[in-house]
This record gives C-alpha cells, structure tokens and sequence, in this order.
C-alpha cells in the first residue's frame, strides 16, 4: 500500500493479493521510481519446505505487478529474504533452506537478475558463508 497525503487515506498498489499464495520475508525497494518485492513465495514449495524465493515488480504503465524472471528460483527455501536495486539490476540475498543434501544449509546466498536470458544467477558461490546464519 501507499499513503496518499492528499486524502490522508492509504491505497492498494495494483491489485490485493496479487502473489500466487502466501509469502513469507518480504523485502522491497523503491529504485528509479520503480517498486520491487521479493520473498519467499508458498506457491513454489513441496509440502516440506515453505518456498523458494520469488521478485515481482509494479509496472505503474499497466497498473499490475509483474514477475522478475522466474518464479520459485532459487534451489531451496529462501529464509530472510534482502533486496536492492543497482543501476536497474535487482539482487536477492537470502538464507539458503534446508535440503537433503546439506550443501549450503542455512548459509548465506545472493542472486542477481540477467536481463540477456531472463533469469536469476549466482552473484559467487551459493551458499558462500562459512556457516549458517
């Protein structure tokens, strides 16, 4: 929602509701007057884990929200998800979940938005921390 100091009233952007389940960690940034959310995202979970990480942003033009690549990319659950905007390129930190590997349990994460392929990469290593956060 926004504040609308001329009638002191808060309004919807876009429509309510418009991720396709419930969410968890929600981050946002307002970059180049563009509005970005991203968090993890129940839609793309399996019953065991809650969701991996999803980023949507408005387009004022057709007043509706829009996903950023793919939903659900990341390989786990994406636990306290931290957004940021550089020069018109969108980054997801977040804390990688548990899977049954352990590969990168708990650790450390950061994904950044390719435009040339439309998809979310590796800014390094994944789960690059030493230890769990």
């Amino acid at each position: 929602m926004k504040f609308n100091s001329g009638t002191n009233t808060w309004q919807i952007v876009g429509s309510a509701g418009f991720s396709a389940s419930a969410i968890h960690y929600l981050s946002f940034v307002i970059a180049s007057g563009v509005l970005y959310v991203g968090y993890q995202d129940g839609s793309n979970g399996d019953g065991i884990h809650n969701g991996k990480a999803t980023v949507m942003m408005f387009n004022t033009g057709t007043n509706t929200w829009q996903t950023v690549g793919n939903a659900g990319f990341s390989d786990m659950d994406a636990l306290s998800t931290s957004l940021a905007v550089d020069n018109g390129v969108p980054y997801l930190a977040y804390q990688d979940g548990y899977d049954e590997d352990h590969i990168n349990n708990g650790k450390a994460t950061v994904m950044k938005f390719y435009t040339g392929t439309n998809t979310w990469i590796p800014v390094g290593n994944k789960g690059f921390s030493d230890g769990s956060l």
